[in-house]
């Protein structure tokens, strides 16, 4: 004869298989992603073997933009452009923050919304990046991807021992290239400082100057913007809705809404209120008047 089990080891085998069934879920369930990183860290900008990403080039203007460009991109850059090696060419670095070669490869100094210089002065930034990309001499570096684009494209992490660094200025100059900084945050209409220093730029060129090549990080938002800017003051016929449509269908990033749309617009008025003048008159300046009597008009 089988014994049969009390009421009371019944509910205690109940409760136990209850309780081991309500905790598979949480036996299966995946590891809490990883938390993203809120100090600054290296970041790896490009992949050594292709061309900068997004790169596009615009012959009616003899300008190109695109990513940041590998140490052999930015060597060999006449020769992805299709130009002589004699033409004139100028890299418009428009990143405010530090990055530059680590060994052979692209690195950056990441911060929170890639805004770590937020307020520095392109002077200030190169001073800053100088020195970090020293001190990283002699010692063991990691620098990933970020960001979804650069995971999926950069098949690689940089994890090694740093026995070199170099600028890009010094890289481009070394090439024969001219080189100008303009500090300007990312995800932002730029500061009227580094609108400013575009401007003085492009008042400095000659004539038959060459070929431009804007870059930004990912070249698209900064880049994009700056070469809309240089195509209105190239080209001072067309409107600010034209500029943007051109560069869009190039390759670029939409700035038909936004903070980037209205600063463009203004600039175009800026640039038909000061051509005349030879831009004497500085953005900075102008937008400031421009304020002011904004804020002066009684209401309506």
């Amino acid at each position: 004869m089988i014994a049969r089990p009390s009421p009371q080891r019944t509910l205690s085998l109940l409760f136990l298989l209850l309780t081991c069934f309500c905790a598979l879920p949480l036996l299966a369930a995946p590891a809490a992603e990883a938390a993203i990183p809120t100090e600054p860290a290296w970041r790896l900008d490009d992949d050594r073997a292709a061309p900068p990403i997004h790169f596009r080039r615009d012959e009616s203007l003899r300008m190109a933009g695109g990513g940041q460009p590998s140490k052999t991109a930015l060597v060999h850059l006449h020769e992805q452009l299709g130009l002589p090696d004699d033409t004139p060419l100028w890299v418009i670095d428009l990143r405010q923050e530090s990055h530059g070669y680590l060994n052979e490869d692209a690195v950056s100094w990441h911060g929170v919304a890639n805004a770590a210089n937020r307020g520095m002065s392109a002077a200030a930034v190169e001073q800053d990046e100088r020195q970090r990309l020293a001190d990283a001499v002699g010692t063991n570096v990691r620098a990933v991807p970020m960001g979804h684009y650069d995971e999926a494209h950069i098949p690689y992490t940089f994890a090694e021992s740093v026995t070199g660094f170099a600028t890009e200025r010094h890289v481009a100059r070394k090439s024969g290239l001219g080189y100008v900084r303009i500090a300007a945050t990312d995800m932002r209409w730029p500061e009227p400082q580094a609108i400013d220093d575009f401007v003085n730029f492009y008042r400095s060129l000659p004539k038959e100057h060459g070929w431009l090549y804007f870059h930004c990080q990912a070249g698209q938002g900064r880049t994009t913007t700056f070469m809309v800017l240089y195509e209105i003051l190239e080209r001072p016929d067309r409107t600010a809705d034209e500029a943007i449509a051109h560069q869009r269908a190039l390759g670029g990033a939409d700035l038909s809404s936004g903070a980037r749309y209205e600063g463009i617009c203004r600039f175009a008025q800026y640039v038909r209120e000061n051509r005349a003048t030879d831009f004497a008159q500085r953005w900075s300046d102008w937008l400031s008047a421009q304020q002011s009597q904004a804020i002066q008009q009684p209401a309506a």
